[in-house]
């Protein structure tokens, strides 16, 4: 199952920013893959399950925000960047998503950000996507020892960076994922964000595998639109007449340990479903929550909030392509 999935985000992943200009009617003006300066260029792991325990943050390290220059901090050891990655996925720098670590699209300058990202001893590579946008890539930002891959990009935009896309795979440890990306369990962003304005959930009539027990993959998406956050999360269920989607990552849940983050300025003119666009294709196999399993967005909520860990809701096959 996980050389199906490492092909389907990396697919996805690949034409984001061309989809993403051509929903605004941009031209492309360039075919030139992103570069990616570091040790981001790994190939997908198997999927391996072990377990791990999430290492403390030293008191004495203090959390990195993008600052005014590009040489205003000094740059960290691979450590110490392990350190202040897991503290930000822990803290989010006490910033609300669409900020993440302290970056705020539509605020923030790329040139702030650039400083921030190379202060932390991280690379970074661009690419020139049509009328004045520019794609965005980091390396550096895993966590190696834990087995998760983090790819972060960023869109910027008359040097204001417009939009964020963070992806994260845990697949080789899906325990250590577990504990780093807890505050973004699905229950979590309930809690914090609220009802979504929407939510979409993906699947297909076929298996993903032959075996004794085959299963088949699924994506659940949570928009919240007026707030700029696109969530998908995906995750396997047996392959059956009915299908159970448990979108937990606790034991009785059956998410996978990786985790999609599409984020941009509330008040920005392009739909959040255009950073996603590939994800979100074909529409014949997106169906509404409630069309999909005759569980309203209100039922969902309250069913993950008031019990996460065995929060299910089911799907007949034969209503999917």
């Amino acid at each position: 199952m996980s050389v199906i999935w490492s092909v389907y985000a990396l697919v996805r992943f690949a034409v984001i920013a061309l989809v993403f200009i051509m929903s605004a009617c941009r031209p492309v003006t360039s075919s030139v893959e992103p570069t990616i300066v570091g040790p981001h260029n790994t190939s997908t792991a198997e999927m391996h399950f072990a377990t791990a325990t999430l290492i403390s943050t030293p008191a004495n390290t203090p959390t990195r925000r993008p600052t005014s220059t590009v040489t205003s901090a000094p740059t960290l050891t691979a450590g110490q960047r392990v350190t202040v990655v897991e503290q930000l996925l822990a803290t989010n720098d006490n910033c609300k998503l669409p900020c993440w670590w302290g970056i705020s699209p539509g605020k923030s300058k790329w040139l702030e950000v650039e400083g921030f990202i190379l202060s932390m001893g991280a690379k970074t590579g661009q690419q020139t996507i049509g009328n004045g946008l520019v794609l965005h890539e980091t390396g550096g930002f895993d966590l190696p020892d834990k087995g998760i891959r983090h790819r972060i990009s960023l869109i910027e935009s008359s040097t204001n960076v417009i939009a964020i896309m963070i992806v994260a795979d845990g697949r080789s440890n899906s325990e250590a994922f577990k504990d780093v990306w807890l505050n973004y369990w699905p229950d979590k962003i309930l809690s914090v964000y609220g009802k979504p304005s929407r939510i979409l959930l993906k699947t297909f009539s076929r298996a993903g595998e032959s075996s004794p027990e085959a299963r088949t993959i699924y994506s659940l998406w949570m928009f919240y639109d007026d707030q700029g956050i696109l969530i998908r999360y995906g995750g396997t269920t047996v392959f059956d007449t009915t299908y159970r989607i448990c979108p937990s990552y606790a034991e009785n849940g059956n998410l996978v340990p990786d985790i999609e983050i599409y984020l941009q300025s509330p008040v920005s003119s392009v739909p959040i479903n255009d950073l996603a666009r590939q994800g979100l294709m074909p529409e014949t196999s997106l169906r509404s929550l409630e069309d999909a399993t005759g569980v309203s967005i209100d039922q969902f909520v309250e069913l993950l909030l008031r019990d996460p860990q065995n929060a299910c809701i089911e799907t007949p096959r034969d209503i999917w392509p």
